[in-house]
């Protein structure tokens, strides 16, 4: 049972540290960020997590960002933004 909580804990850092990514961005360094005035974000919340559900919610979620990097013609599995994430995760993550 403490592993378990221990496992949620660290997905949970995880989302933080996503979220926090999508939000804000970082502009140093980085020649990809473009600064803007509106940051859309998308939050998705499960009322019964089945391998089902996720399996859903994995596979949409994978067909919306392939069709929008290829409508809005961008990288949207470019690697700044998951070593950023990666990066935010750590300021979540318990002791």
């Amino acid at each position: 049972m403490h592993q378990q909580k221990i496992e949620i804990s660290s997905i949970f850092s995880q989302y933080l540290g996503q979220a926090k990514s999508l939000q804000e961005g970082t502009p140093e360094n980085v020649e990809s960020f473009e600064e803007s005035e509106s940051k859309a974000f998308t939050k998705i919340e499960l009322d019964d997590i089945t391998p089902k559900s996720l399996g859903v919610l994995m596979a949409s979620w994978e067909n919306k960002t392939i069709l929008n990097s290829l409508f809005w013609n961008i990288n949207a599995f470019d690697q700044w933004g998951v070593e950023l994430g990666k990066q935010n995760t750590k300021n979540f993550t318990p002791n």
